[in-house]
């Protein structure tokens, strides 16, 4: 029953083109046959980790578009494509910071920030020593738009900027991590990725209203988003603040009372 609900929930992103399903597919083939995963040492050594360079290589096939040196700056975009430059981030955006902080005050660039959002896929775990597959099971993780804009509460006061856009993209991963070493020693080492799934771009206040859950009324508590949204904890409030930030929440306070959220 669980697994029929799941199904037929509706996805939390758009449809890609089977041409960019197929260009994934492709370089992330390219990218491991070039360098085969052989053990521990043969993964993410590369200079920089497999699905950051094929990103990079699926937003621009030609490489002199890529690590292009900002004038007058110590920064590198990860691809620059006439006036938009395109950051890669494939972990926590809150590094970024400084840069976006740069981008968006003294030039004139257009940035869009790629980020990758596992959607299933499998988790396998390998020899540290021979890179052979101890066990691969299904991943159980489904990540959503409303828990990448936890992650964007440090970046809050850039939302409005019309120049600053993130391009999530969500796909199928193998997600390669060691074996066990017990309790708090889960060492992840590499996702590479195998199917694209779909795509989202938040760019402006109507982008994000649209992940506000749909069941909620025009006003709301925290308690209420946090049931809806599925986040808990300081997830509930940063995704809250930045909604609020992005311009499309109201936050209201009444003496005495919580705080209710209301759409704009």
């Amino acid at each position: 029953m669980k697994q029929a609900e799941k199904k037929s929930a509706p996805l939390p992103f758009l449809p890609v083109s089977d041409a960019q399903a197929a260009t994934l597919l492709r370089l992330t083939r390219e990218n491991v046959t070039k360098s085969p995963i052989q053990g521990y040492a043969g993964v993410g050594t590369l200079g920089e980790k497999r699905m950051h360079a094929i990103l990079k290589h699926f937003l621009c096939g030609d490489e002199d578009y890529h690590e292009v040196g900002i004038l007058d700056t110590n920064f590198v975009a990860d691809v620059k494509l006439g006036n938009t430059l395109y950051e890669v981030q494939t972990s926590t955006v809150f590094p970024l910071k400084p840069k976006l902080e740069h981008y968006l005050s003294a030039t004139k660039f257009d940035v869009v920030v790629v980020h990758p959002m596992t959607y299933g896929g499998r988790i396998t775990r390998i020899d540290p020593r021979t890179g052979e597959i101890l066990s691969s099971r299904r991943s159980p993780i489904y990540e959503t738009p409303l828990a990448f804009l936890a992650d964007l509460y440090p970046l809050r006061a850039f939302l409005q900027n019309p120049r600053l856009s993130f391009y999530l993209l969500f796909m199928e991963v193998e997600d390669f991590r060691l074996p066990y070493r017990g309790r708090g020693k889960r060492q992840k080492v590499e996702k590479i990725p195998f199917s694209l799934l779909g795509q989202l771009t938040l760019a402006k206040k109507e982008d994000y209203a649209a992940l506000i859950p749909k069941e909620l009324p025009s006003s709301f508590s925290a308690k209420e988003f946090s049931t809806a949204a599925r986040l808990y904890g300081r997830a509930t409030y940063s995704a809250l603040h930045v909604l609020a930030a992005a311009g499309a929440l109201r936050e209201e306070k009444e003496k005495g009372k919580p705080f209710l959220f209301t759409r704009i």
